[in-house]
């Protein structure tokens, strides 16, 4: 149970201070991913309906360009 508040309490701080949404992907990778999973990305759609690579993680990610 204390292992559950402390990844909750971090990822509060997290989203706390993030900003834009690749702020927020950005904290919720680098905070969740080390525990849950060996690679991650966050992907969104674009207005031209191309997909972007947000932020990734740890691990293999796919061959999407990455937006800032």
């Amino acid at each position: 149970m204390q292992d559950r508040t402390e990844l909750l309490t971090t990822v509060a701080v997290a989203l706390g201070s993030a900003g834009t949404v690749a702020e927020v992907a950005r904290s919720l990778v680098t905070t969740l991913a080390p525990a849950f999973c060996d690679g991650c990305e966050i992907v969104l759609s674009g207005g031209d309906g191309r997909l972007w690579r947000v932020t990734e993680g740890p691990g293999p990610t796919s061959e999407r360009e990455r937006v800032e």
